[in-house]
């Protein structure tokens, strides 16, 4: 888990692994963008394909379709794509019916020139062989979207579609959206979906004088997990 801030509010939250799987906490010492935080975690970590996954995003992604696309067409990245309905807020992957990407816009200003809705966009998961890593430079800030991707189109970059669900969880608004969608059962997370999802300690308290709740959005966040794979 590559770490940006706070870490020691993580670390609690992660407590003791499944049997069988190692997790190791990295803390970056000063930001290194969306591609960096990738080498950061993974060099010398890694000695074959591997899945990078953001850290701000709750989905319910076939990861082993990335994986077996990887595989497959021995590709040098594999993206996974959602689709949505206003591309600007997202990197926009134009691709051929074999899933091939033929280009990658960043947050475009509008969907001109981009075809019909709804677009695909970046799902921020990816497969990926480690040659990608020395694409990127380890001495600055580097972005794998508009970096790193561009760079790899007509050099072994592929997508994966999926339709299941999705959610950026990045702003404050997002991440409460996410919970709700727990809290009813549009998404399957360990909670359970309702009604088992509402959770309450039996000795939680609220104070006599407390009329509202404010959400601290001050907290740790992980830029990326990354996985490594395992004949």
């Amino acid at each position: 888990l590559s770490c940006g801030s706070l870490p020691e509010r993580l670390r609690p939250g992660i407590g003791e692994p499944p049997p069988g799987m190692e997790v190791e906490v990295v803390v970056e010492d000063e930001p290194l963008g969306t591609a960096g935080a990738i080498r950061f975690a993974a060099e010398r970590r890694v000695d074959g394909p591997f899945l990078a996954l953001n850290g701000d995003v709750l989905g319910d992604a076939d990861f082993g379709a990335l994986v077996a696309a990887q595989r497959d067409r021995d590709a040098a990245a594999v993206i996974g794509l959602t689709p949505v309905d206003d591309p600007t807020r997202f990197g926009v992957v134009v691709h051929d019916a074999e899933g091939t990407v033929e280009r990658f816009v960043e947050k475009p200003p509008s969907a001109d020139g981009l075809g019909p809705g709804p677009w695909w966009v970046n799902a921020g998961a990816y497969a990926l062989d480690p040659a990608v890593l020395e694409l990127i430079p380890g001495d600055r800030m580097v972005s794998i979207e508009r970096e790193v991707f561009p760079a790899l189109v007509g050099r072994g970059l592929a997508c994966v579609r999926s339709d299941g669900y999705w959610r950026d969880i990045g702003t404050l608004e997002s991440f409460l959206s996410a919970n709700a969608d727990a809290v009813a059962g549009r998404v399957r997370t360990r909670l359970g979906g309702a009604p088992d999802a509402l959770l309450v300690d039996p000795a939680a308290r609220v104070a006599p004088d407390r009329k509202s709740t404010r959400l601290n959005s001050s907290h740790g966040y992980i830029s990326y997990a990354v996985f490594c794979l395992k004949k």
